[in-house]
């Protein structure tokens, strides 16, 4: 019974074993968190018009949207600075502190609390809500949550209904102000259930968490060539990118246009203020039962059925008759339709929309563009609906009703504006998906529209590997025929790595019609397809996991006993893991000859086991084993599960010539999160300077805030070879970021130490070439006096790396290769360009340096000069 319960709800939910306690908890989580939105919104809304009318609300939205840019700042140097599990308590206990101060304060009744209260009830909601899905996105995968976060999602509906209705009916009883007593209780729960999912996913937040910054976009590697991530003016060179801001702009201010009446209707309807706590309560979980209904019932269904073009006209079109309705019919009725309208379509259909309107937008563009739309344009929006009912009502006194004429013209514009991105939309996609590498380009959307799907259907039966491959991961969890057509004729003519995942796809899915087929997969030669076709068999048979899998044990292909042992470990169950952990031991002991294979055979069967997972733990003597070969497959399977506390046994692997690039790019996929612990190691003496040389490319690869600010803390090393190595990776960041901003203090320090040193080497070049050579020990002097040529090239070429870091990559390096150009015109005009390029106090130094006209003698002044001063890098440094 309880297996036939666990099924039905599986096809239901997708829900799969051992993921359902950490889901019912976020479920729970968020209920709590949207059930305190649904407490102090209405406590909000009542207090503010009581106090001081609706005419007032433009002021608030204004200083709203101004605050929100702040918000994300705080937001952002928060989870830089602590982990992610001390900013959700400590913010949630600075949360109920300010509830208390504030049941306290509304005692004096003074009218300003209200608008104190609004305030920081709009910085709370923003924060909270945030904070929970940060939490959420540093447990799940991309995988995980396309599949759980619509039910998690709908536990917090379900939130906003239970505490709307059950407001409504004690807000008269208890009073508005005692309200947030209630709500400091809910987050004092909401704090300890969050302990407990830390507490039940501590591996998975030590692999996925030390800090938390906005990071820039990864670059992808298109036609063999890096690329830049854009400048900001290059996001709107087409169309496209326009018709998205504009639609989210035109729908912020009309949403703004809404609820401004929808709030002059409610205050004329409910002069006392419980009672406007009690409407605004029900108002809210009547709008979080609509917006379940149609989260669960109708998004995918609209989505798939009639297309993104319907959903794209379903909001518009219904704010446009709703602002008819509301022009000659200006009662609380109408305002209570078009704002339900508004609040239940925002939140349902138009959101699952706007991710599909991404997918189309290459990922080095989405992320500053799905920045500058989230940030500037919903604040830039807001900003200008307030000014609207601002001049509109309260500068020219004219009638509320006046702002559903405005609501008419700018829904047309974005009716206009829908019809134009339906349009385009299509031809996005389709040159997308025709792109070369779509490798890197990793995109997370809850709900395919029609078009979407059929396109990525057509692309997974083209035939190209790469791009079928990443059409799966779009289509993954999908439970539309065609797509499960699709992946069984992938089975039977598609490539050895398409077959693999086919396969895979459908043993989640729970089709149990290609059991001949994998079988027969099973004499493939390719170990990934007979592990993904054991991985088929094992979820299909009837026989139940732990008989079927011991079968495949007693055979001696490695393929079949890696996909048998993974199988066990994974749905074996608990007996499954210690029967699991048994033969694991026995692979760890084997001699001779077969230590190799068992151990090889172990480390690829622990990258099939989905962490978290203590068997895991067998990965550390694989990193340690001679065999290059057995290390090779445990870093792949460090790449995949990513536990932090495997990161110093990478790090000596850069030691090793034969596993040194496995390491780096596993380190690499780490990210940001391990940048601490490779700074540490980069600064530590006792580390082998190779191993430390290696680790900037690392930070280069990662890219983000955090890589910058620690780089150019490691500017200030002794070793030459591996300060150039940290100015490199600082280079290539700014190469795919022209528009990043480094802190120019400590770059100006070690370019001024480095011209120092290019001045003593230069003095020591001249003094080593003006002594007559010997004939005995003259090919030592020859010798040496090359290593100083070589040092000398070396420190120039930092000099203008560091020079790249300050000023226009592209002008710095035209003056260097023209510098370094055998014809005398080019060398002129790059001094010249310097000479126009850098101030004045880095052209009294350099400039003497690299000008060929200036006398030895001269540039030898300029080095006793430089060399009797203080060293400004050190001095910094100290």
């Amino acid at each position: 019974m309880r297996a036939r319960i666990f099924s039905v709800l599986k096809s239901l939910l997708d829900i799969r074993p051992g993921e359902w306690r950490v889901a019912l908890l976020m479920v729970l989580s968020l209920f709590l968190v949207i059930s305190t939105f649904a407490v102090v919104k209405p406590v909000r809304s009542s207090l503010f018009l009581q106090h001081f009318g609706a005419r007032n609300l433009p002021y608030v939205y204004l200083a709203t949207a101004l605050l929100a840019g702040a918000i994300t700042w705080i937001h952002s140097k928060l989870l830089d600075r602590f982990n992610l599990l001390t900013v959700q308590v400590l913010a949630h206990l600075f949360f109920i502190s300010n509830l208390i101060l504030f049941w306290f304060a509304f005692r004096s009744d003074s009218p300003w609390l209200s608008a104190a209260f609004f305030l920081w009830v709009n910085v709370f909601t923003v924060t909270a809500n945030a904070l929970f899905w940060t939490f959420a996105n540093h447990y799940y995968n991309a995988r995980e949550a396309k599949r759980l976060y619509g039910f998690i999602s709908a536990g917090g509906t379900l939130g906003g209904i239970a505490s709307g209705f059950s407001v409504a009916a004690i807000a008269q009883d208890i009073g508005t102000d005692n309200m947030l007593l209630i709500c400091c209780g809910v987050l004092g729960v909401y704090i300890l259930l969050t302990r407990l999912v830390w507490r039940l996913g501590k591996e998975r937040f030590a692999a996925a968490q030390i800090s938390y910054v906005e990071a820039t976009p990864q670059v992808s590697n298109l036609a063999g060539k890096e690329q830049e991530r854009p400048p900001l003016r290059n996001l709107f060179q087409s169309a496209y990118p326009k018709y998205i801001a504009a639609a989210m702009g035109l729908s912020l201010i009309i949403s703004t246009l809404i609820d401004y009446q929808f709030n002059v209707a409610v205050e004329g309807a409910y002069p006392d203020e419980n009672a406007k706590t009690a409407f605004f309560s029900s108002f809210i979980a009547a709008v979080s039962a609509l917006s379940f209904f149609m989260q669960i019932f109708l998004t995918s269904k609209l989505l798939r059925g009639l297309g993104i073009g319907f959903a794209l006209m379903l909001l518009p079109v219904t704010l446009l008759g709703g602002s008819f309705w509301l022009a000659f019919y200006p009662v609380l009725s109408s305002a209570i339709f078009v704002k339900i309208a508004d609040q239940s379509v925002r939140y349902s259909v138009e959101q699952s929309t706007r991710d599909v309107l991404y997918l189309p937008i290459p990922d080095r563009v989405m992320g500053k563009l799905k920045t500058f739309v989230d940030v500037f344009v919903q604040r830039f929006a807001k900003g200008i609906g307030s000014l609207l009912i601002l001049a509109l009502t309260v500068w020219w006194t004219l009638g509320f009703q006046i702002l559903s004429y405005v609501a008419i013209v700018l829904a047309l514009l974005w009716v206009t504006c829908s019809l134009l991105l339906r349009k385009e939309y299509r031809e996005q996609l389709k040159n997308f998906l025709a792109r070369e590498n779509l490798v890197g380009e990793p995109k997370f959307v809850r709900v395919l529209d029609q078009i979407t799907g059929a396109e990525l259907l057509r692309v997974a039966e083209s035939g190209n590997e790469e791009k079928a491959l990443y059409s799966l991961e779009l289509l993954a969890g999908s439970q539309d025929p065609k797509f499960v057509s699709a992946l069984r004729k992938i089975v039977r003519q598609g490539s050895v790595r398409l077959k693999a995942r086919a396969l895979h796809l459908l043993a989640e899915l729970g089709d149990t019609s290609m059991i001949d087929e994998a079988e027969h997969a099973l004499n493939s030669q390719w170990t990934e397809v007979q592990e993904e076709a054991i991985h088929y068999l094992c979820a299909s048979s009837q026989l139940g996991v732990k008989e079927k899998m011991k079968q495949f044990l007693m055979v001696e292909d490695p393929g079949l006993r890696a996909g048998a042992l993974a199988c066990m470990a994974s749905c074996g169950g608990s007996e499954g893991e210690q029967m699991a952990h048994s033969l694991f031991e026995k692979m760890l002991a084997e001699k001779g000859e077969e230590r190799v294979a068992a151990r090889t055979l172990l480390a690829r069967t622990l990258r099939h086991i989905k962490p978290p997972c203590f068997l895991h733990s067998h990965l550390r003597p694989l990193l340690q084993e001679a065999s290059s070969e057995v290390v090779r497959e445990a870093l792949l399977t460090v790449r995949r599960i990513l536990r932090r506390d495997f990161v110093p046994l990478v790090i000596e692997k850069l030691a090793d010539p034969e596993v040194s690039p496995q390491a780096l790019e596993t380190l690499q996929a780490y990210g940001e999160r391990v940048l601490g612990t490779l700074r540490d190691y980069m600064e530590d003496e006792a580390t082998s300077i190779d191993i430390r040389r290696l680790l900037p490319a690392v930070f280069a690869k990662v890219g983000t805030d955090t890589a910058v600010r620690d780089l150019v803390a490691s500017l200030y090393h002794h070793d030459a070879r591996l300060r150039y190595e940290v100015i490199k990776a600082l280079n290539k960041i700014r190469d795919r970021n022209p528009a990043l901003k480094i802190d120019g203090n400590p770059v100006e320090g070690v370019l001024q130490e480095e011209i120092r040193e290019a001045y003593g080497l230069l003095k020591e070049l001249c003094l080593r070439t003006s002594v007559e050579p010997q004939d005995e020990g003259s090919e030592q002097q020859i010798a040496a006096i090359g290593r100083v040529a070589e040092d000398y090239r070396h420190s120039l070429e930092r000099i203008f790396r560091l020079l790249g870091l300050l000023f226009s990559q592209r002008d710095i390096y035209t003056a260097y290769r023209g510098l370094n150009s055998p014809r005398l015109e080019l060398k002129m005009n790059a001094v010249e360009l310097l000479d126009n390029l850098l101030p004045s106090q880095f052209k009294r130094v350099l400039l003497p340096l690299v000008d060929d006209e200036v006398p030895v003698q001269e540039k030898l002044k300029v080095a006793e000069m430089l060399l009797r001063e203080p060293a400004p890098a050190a001095a910094a440094k100290a």
